[in-house]
């Protein structure tokens, strides 16, 4: 049984999905050792303006910060968006 187990992870592994997501998590990590949430957040509340503040805190930040940041961000949209084709496709070929 062990030997189905392994098999079933291996092809599993195989997915886009799964790259995507461990390389999506590996960048939130690093973000998230670089990015103090709670700063960020008592910082929006004191400057009442969250649009000027992130504009400002993204623009004084050091570079790979943003080159971290925007690589989150763009690899958050291309895996939101590979999810949404996914299950479309996959439920237009169950209701074909």
């Amino acid at each position: 049984m062990l030997g189905v187990y392994t098999v079933y992870i291996i092809r599993r592994l195989k997915s886009p999905f799964v790259g995507e997501l461990f390389v999506l998590t590996l960048l939130f990590g690093i973000l998230s050792f670089l990015v103090s949430l709670p700063h960020v957040l008592s910082n929006i509340m004191l400057t009442r303006g969250s649009y000027t503040f992130f504009v400002d805190a993204f623009s004084k930040t050091h570079m790979t910060v943003k080159l971290i940041l925007v690589s989150a961000l763009a690899s958050g949209l291309l895996f939101l968006r590979n999810v949404t084709v996914f299950t479309t496709s996959r439920l237009k070929q169950r209701f074909i």
